[in-house]
């Protein structure tokens, strides 16, 4: 049958299962039901392929993107507005003004963006999330790791307040192959800091974006 195929499209090609996808997809949103608002949000850049994008739409899936072109990516397949979750990384000014007139959700992985949001926009947002790195350390940072420490949180939910933002939403990465006890000790700690949220700044957080990616071996 791969001969066949291979004869008939030429080599190389990709053969995907959709049946396993929509299988796998349905497992995961099962998983989590009993919370009636979850919805995944598959990122873009995971499987930039339009074809699994709209597989994935029609199963009730959003997008997660980073820049313009998944941006762009996720509208050819059918995802709009809040179906769109934008999570600014180095974002040009261009990608920023275009998720915003298309109504994406705004996730800000680092403190800084606030001020380039705002002069960019000429405002913020009434809805922002903050990406959160329950594993933040300077170091980290510096290598390239995403997210603001517990402290720039705290720092980051005064300044949007102050600028009006009236609902927030909190994003932290899980990380690969984490273990069941990884998981309850990161999740505890970010319930953990929006209780804390709530008491500094009375801010209730509207939307958590738990995120997490596999590695599978190529072998």
């Amino acid at each position: 049958q791969l001969a066949r195929l291979a004869e008939q499209y030429g080599t190389p090609f990709y053969i995907y299962d959709e049946e396993e996808i929509c299988k796998n997809f349905r497992l995961l949103a099962n998983a989590f039901k009993s919370f009636s608002n979850f919805k995944v949000y598959f990122s873009v850049k995971a499987c930039p392929n339009p074809y699994i994008l709209k597989i994935l739409k029609k199963e009730g899936s959003g997008a997660s993107c980073s820049t313009l072109s998944e941006i762009i990516l996720a509208e050819n397949a059918g995802f709009f507005g809040e179906d769109i979750f934008f999570t600014t990384n180095e974002s040009s000014a261009r990608e920023i003004i275009y998720g915003n007139l298309k109504n994406c959700l705004f996730n800000l992985d680092d403190i800084s963006h606030i001020d380039f949001l705002e002069k960019t926009l000429g405002g913020i947002p009434e809805f922002i999330s903050i990406c959160y790195n329950s594993i933040f350390s300077q170091e980290k940072k510096q290598e390239g790791s995403f997210g603001l420490s517990r402290e720039q949180v705290f720092q980051a939910c005064k300044i949007l307040q102050e600028k009006g933002v009236q609902k927030f939403g909190l994003h932290v990465n899980l990380a690969e192959k984490i273990t069941s006890d990884l998981f309850l000790q990161r999740i505890d700690s970010l319930f953990t800091l929006m209780v804390e949220i709530k008491e500094k700044f009375g801010v209730k957080i509207q939307n958590i974006l738990l995120g997490i990616h596999q590695v599978f071996p190529r072998d």
